[in-house]
Order: C-alpha cells, then structure tokens, then sequence
C-alpha cells in the first residue's frame, strides 16, 4: 500500500490528468498545496486536498527561494499519509507510474538522477523521493533552515534520513533514471534534462558499477568517506546551535 503527495501550485491540465489517473496505481492520493489554489473540482473525489497558508519566497542574499514552501508543502502532506510506503512528487512533473514502480527499491530511500550529484557528495534531487513514510516525515520534520548557510536543501534533507541509521550499514539511495520513467519537467527553466552547468554529474564507472551491485560499503568507504566526517560535523554543528540559544 502506498500514498503518493503531490506538492506544489502547478496544476497544468497535464498534472490534472496525472493525479487523477494516480489512484490506479495507489491507495492514497494526496495533493499539498496553498489555500488560494482552486482545484477540488478538478480532481477526482477520492483526492485528499491539503490547503495551506502559503508562507512566501525565501530572500536570501537578495534571491528569492522556495525552500520553506517545499518543506512546509511536503511535510503537511506527508502528515496525511495513512500507509507504510509514500512516493513525494513535485506538481510540475509528469512521468509514468506504471514503469517506477517496476523501479523502486522497497529497502531503501529512491531518488531520481536529475540533480543527484554523487561525487563524494551527498546531494539527492528531491525531486522524487520514494521511502518508508516515517524516514520521509523524519527528513522534512527535523530539517533546520539554519544550515542552509552550511549545506544544500538536499544534503541537508539526506543527513536527516540517515540521522539513526548504522552508517556502516547505510544503503546508498537507489537512482532512478529519468528516461526510465519518462519523467519530464512541465516548468519552463527545467524541460530539458540535463540542463544548467555542472548539475548533473556522471561519476566513474567504477563508483556506478559498486553503487548498482549494492556494495553500499565499499562505495561510502573507500569513495565517500566524506559523508560520514560531515555528518559528524553536522552534527557538532546543530550541537552549537542548540547551545547558543541556551545562552
């Protein structure tokens, strides 16, 4: 059994056909989105609705970011999920569901290639996230913007999943390939993929072929040891945080 969340405001008649043609592959369907957004009507009856405040753009160094949107979005959704299993998707993707569940790996956290960047690196697009739904809700739950300044949204998100895990025994997330599931971007800046300079990252066959046999350890040993010395600095940073507000 399996819930998919669908956030965001994109609700292109394409998205519309796609949430609505979801409930042949899932148990659960539910859309997170702001209050302002008009789309009940559109959708079929068996579609929960989550209607938010929307709480504005992030200005940082004078941009304008969305991450307290995709978290707030995302986390409120995923409050709502009844089953064991959740699939969170962006509402400005389509992409065929029928060939990523052929895909997915139960046992561990499921990404998608586009942005993933795994070269020592532990920055997962989190443009698709399929897990257990406790390990999601404990990544957007515990997410502290204040690392922003240290770190990327997606690194931050991924140390939060692996936050009680056994790092000698972490299984890497499993990549899924866009083009395997047809996924496509419906917004204007993202429907080419690759696009950007320098975003999607090709590793060496060597790390692809130790990343897609599962040997996790020796691909975070001996290729990745860095994740675990900044999980641990993550964690002393968080540590000086909390004690700083003690103060």
């Amino acid at each position: 059994m399996i819930t998919v969340v669908f956030q965001g405001n994109n609700f292109s008649k394409k998205i519309i056909d796609l949430i609505n043609l979801s409930p042949n592959f899932f148990s659960q369907i539910i859309v997170s989105t702001w209050k302002h957004e008009k789309i009940e009507s559109k959708l079929d009856e068996s579609v929960t609705v989550v209607k938010l405040d929307d709480p504005g753009p992030d200005f940082i160094n004078g941009k304008s970011y969305n991450y307290t949107r995709h978290i707030l979005g995302v986390l409120e959704g995923l409050k709502n999920s009844k089953n064991k299993y959740t699939l969170k998707l962006r509402s400005d993707t389509i992409l065929d569901f029928e060939k990523l569940l052929n895909e997915i790996d139960y046992d561990r956290l499921n990404v998608i290639d586009v942005t993933t960047k795994i070269y020592g690196s532990f920055h997962f697009c989190d443009w698709l996230y399929f897990a257990k739904t406790d390990e999601l809700l404990r990544m957007y739950k515990n997410f502290n913007f204040a690392l922003l300044k240290w770190a990327s949204i997606e690194e931050i998100l991924f140390i939060e999943y692996i936050s009680n895990k056994n790092l000698k025994s972490l299984k890497a997330p499993k990549i899924i390939y866009h083009k395997n599931i047809k996924l496509k971007s419906i917004k204007s800046g993202y429907r080419y993929i690759p696009f950007g300079k320098n975003i999607v990252l090709k590793p060496s066959k060597k790390r692809i072929d130790l990343w897609n046999a599962g040997n996790y350890d020796l691909y975070f040993n001996e290729f990745n040891s860095r994740i675990i010395l900044r999980y641990f600095i993550y964690k002393l940073y968080r540590l000086l945080i909390f004690i700083k507000k003690c103060f």
